[in-house]
């Protein structure tokens, strides 16, 4: 929604509507294409590779260690920066006219190569030194510079293959940005919107994959980017929620549980000589047909270990049931039980065999939650590491 209420007021009040860049028809036509793009594929991934150390080299080995105050840093940076610009202009700016051109093929090769790997160094310069700037724009030049470069090559190669050398400089923006960014959806997307070009969707679909998938994990030109949302503090709130609506409750519950039970006539003394040595905080009372009959909260039953005086069956686990249960079945997910622990302040519930079930088949606690929280998020990270 935002995307598009900016694109509508931005050309509403601009008056240019379309895409940033013109590509007259551009199409897939011929399968000898594919291992082509495959190749290109390759290259960005290779170039990214590059993109991305030069990028944090220049920072880390050059301005890092030059003793200069920091707000002197991004003027040396600015200093290069311009006199790499008085030999080559082309690599200043935003660079998407550059791009342009070379799709419509009026640039020489040697220039489009020269754009490509000077941006590089130009980028790293500006923003490595301290100056302001994004990589987006830098990441588009770059790639589409390099997809045109190799659509040139390809082109003269195999004229009557390669009939649209253009294109290659569409893909390769999407092949590039995909390796660096580590987006692979994202890039092709952006970039099929950017040109209007899903024409080439095939191809942008083939580059992409081999372009993210060549480029080692760590490079990144985002450096603070994580793997997965798994990984993310951004989305822990929501992959803890999808995460617990996996597990069911039989899935947390302990398989060698046995809850400490009571018959409806069970007498005080002994329900506070077996409370005494369990761990468990709600006690099931069962029927003479083991159905449960309620609970015994300990909280409730805590009074009458200072009662020494009362008759043996005077209490019995009918008088000592609570008023109202909450239980949690088997094929509950443990994100419905700890909505059920955190609205009856229960530190555990009591299982019942189904929903419909008054067959206790164990005791649940918010530490088996945990537990089982725990573990399947270790086995997804660990599945993760191996894949």
């Amino acid at each position: 929604m935002a995307a598009i209420t900016s694109y509508s007021i931005y050309c509403g009040v601009s008056g240019k509507w379309g895409a940033i860049f013109s590509i007259p028809n551009l199409q897939f036509n011929h399968p000898l294409e594919l291992p082509l793009y495959a190749a290109l594929g390759l290259v960005c991934a290779l170039m990214g590779t590059v993109y991305v150390k030069v990028f944090y080299g220049v920072r880390d080995h050059v301005f890092h260690k030059i003793p200069l105050p920091k707000h002197v840093k991004p003027a040396l940076g600015g200093l290069a920066v311009g006199a790499i610009g008085f030999f080559m202009p082309q690599v200043l700016g935003m660079g998407y006219g550059w791009v342009q051109l070379a799709m419509d093929g009026h640039l020489a090769l040697s220039l489009v190569i020269g754009i490509a790997v000077v941006k590089i160094l130009a980028t790293a310069l500006t923003i490595s030194s301290g100056g302001s700037g994004g990589v987006f724009a830098p990441s588009m030049v770059i790639g589409g510079m390099t997809g045109a470069a190799a659509g040139m090559l390809f082109h003269t190669w195999m004229p009557t293959v390669v009939t649209q050398p253009g294109a290659f400089a569409l893909v390769g923006m999407a092949g590039f940005f995909a390796g660096v960014a580590k987006a692979p959806v994202s890039s092709l997307i952006m970039v099929s919107e950017m040109t209007t070009g899903y024409g080439l969707l095939a191809p942008l679909m083939l580059s992409t994959a081999i372009g993210y998938l060549l480029t080692p994990k760590r490079i990144s030109i985002y450096e603070n980017q994580v793997d997965s949302r798994l990984d993310s503090p951004a989305n822990e709130g929501e992959f803890l929620m999808d995460v617990l609506e996996r597990i069911e409750v039989k899935d947390a519950l302990p398989s060698a549980a046995n809850p400490v039970t009571f018959r409806r006539d069970t007498p005080l003394s002994e329900i506070l000589e077996a409370v005494s040595t369990s761990m468990q905080h709600v006690f099931p009372v069962l029927n003479a047909d083991d159905t449960m009959a309620g609970v015994i909260y300990f909280d409730d039953i805590r009074v009458f270990f200072t009662e020494r005086g009362l008759p043996p069956r005077a209490v019995i686990a009918q008088d000592l049931l609570a008023p109202v249960v909450t239980v949690v079945s088997l094929d509950e997910d443990v994100s419905s039980a700890l909505r059920k622990f955190r609205t009856t302040m229960r530190e555990e519930l009591p299982v019942v065999a189904a929903q419909d079930s008054k067959r206790v088949v164990g005791v649940l606690s918010r530490h088996h939650v945990l537990v089982a929280y725990q573990d399947r998020v270790t086995k997804q990270r660990t599945k993760k590491s191996t894949d």
